[in-house]
């Protein structure tokens, strides 16, 4: 009896032994090699800067992440679009033959056991663009699917964060073709160089900062420290606020209203700095304001009192606004908005005076009259008009349409 219970003790302690081997070997290994590639190529996306890193810098990139990384038609010191994906190991199979057998896996509990035995779905990618030898664009992209956490019931949970470079973090007044960049724009109120927003998710977190190249780069470091060490902790990691420390403070799954709102409670005006807005404009000009009427809209359902001004239009100072200097034209300002808190107060163009106005040429009532959206209405002066010019010197343009989300 002895030697019988002997035998079964090495026999459990073999089988011990070479589950914990195979564990390593098959998962605890993979993944802390994924892991480490993408903590190097996140050091790499931290050595460039937008609208100042080289052709060089590029090249020297593609060189070290060739490997993993492509881009699609020609890719020239003139135009390049480059993509650096590094992925969990069980990736490839998504793309091969044995595809069909990997989506039984998923709808199976395999990906379950294996997920609570150390494994992440994951996948982290930095893509750049280059135009006239400056990479001008940058974006990253961190998905993870944790398969063994969520409420009851639930199978996995996606948590997502993406940073991406844009030249306007406004959102366009009309014109439903543009992508929607996430976030408030009275967030530019508090800091106009960048934006944070996430949408409504079931069953998942997703976080998303859009940027200017003029952000102080010490400001992106915080916004994308991923801490990949999610990759290989012993517990999952359940939150966005696991992968990255900076998006606790945004709150953007711990209440109802979804993304960051201006921190005031009493009703506001609009405080974004000039330079912001004459980079996010579509079209200035400079208007000298005339007469101002009152009327009583109903179109939206509650009646809304607006503002109708006729001013003479004295400047274009950004854009194609297609009216001749001297030509009198009817201006809708902000009226002001309650649908949301804090209250966002009316602006107005008082007769007799002089404005910057920034409008959407797309935005034409029947009646002839231009819209302006919040922030739209500008004192002229000498300081506000240099500082326009800085703005606009910032509004970088595309080759590439920028849509960058693909």
């Amino acid at each position: 009896m002895p030697r019988l219970l002997a035998r079964a003790f090495r026999a459990l302690v073999w089988t011990v032994a070479v589950a914990l081997l195979l564990e390593l070997a098959l998962i605890k290994a993979p993944m802390a090699l994924t892991r480490m590639r993408m903590q190097h190529l996140l050091a790499d996306f931290h050595s460039i800067y937008p609208t100042q890193s080289t052709w060089s810098d590029a090249q020297r990139l593609m060189a070290r992440w060739g490997r993993w990384g492509h881009y699609d038609g020609t890719c020239t010191a003139a135009d390049c679009d480059y993509n650096i994906v590094i992925a969990d190991p069980s990736a490839r199979w998504a793309h091969t033959p044995y595809q069909r057998w990997t989506v039984w896996m998923n709808g199976s509990r395999f990906y379950t056991l294996i997920a609570r035995l150390g494994w992440r779905a994951i996948e982290f990618s930095v893509r750049f663009v280059v135009q006239d030898g400056k990479i001008v664009r940058t974006r990253t992209c961190l998905v993870l699917a944790v398969n063994d956490s969520g409420p009851p019931g639930h199978d996995s949970l996606g948590l997502s964060l993406n940073s991406q470079v844009r030249a306007r973090l406004r959102n366009p007044l009309v014109d439903a073709d543009k992508e929607r960049i996430l976030g408030g724009d009275e967030q530019l109120d508090d800091h106009p160089d960048y934006k944070v927003g996430g949408p409504f998710c079931s069953g998942c977190e997703y976080a998303e900062v859009s940027y200017t190249p003029t952000l102080p780069h010490s400001k992106l470091l915080d916004f994308t420290a991923y801490d990949f060490s999610c990759l290989t902790r012993f517990y999952a990691c359940t939150h966005i606020g696991d992968l990255l420390s900076a998006a606790h403070d945004w709150h953007l799954y711990d209440r109802e209203t979804i993304g960051l709102t201006a921190a005031h409670s009493d009703a506001i005006s609009c405080r974004t700095e000039p330079r912001a807005l004459g980079r996010d404009a579509e079209d200035i000009v400079e208007v000298e304001s005339l007469l101002v009427e009152k009327r009583i809209d109903t179109s939206q359902g509650d009646p809304i009192t607006l503002e109708v001004a006729r001013v003479r239009l004295l400047h274009v100072i950004k854009g194609i606004f297609g009216v001749a200097s001297g030509s009198s034209i009817l201006i809708v300002p902000f009226s002001g908005s309650t649908y949301s808190e804090p209250i966002e107060l009316p602006e107005h163009l008082l007769p007799r005076h002089r404005y910057f106005v920034f409008l959407d040429h797309r935005y034409r009532s029947e009646r002839g009259e231009f819209g302006a959206d919040r922030c739209g209405v500008l004192d002229d002066t000498p300081a506000n008009l240099a500082a326009l010019q800085t703005g606009i010197a910032q509004d970088v343009t595309y080759r590439r349409p920028p849509k960058f989300g693909d």
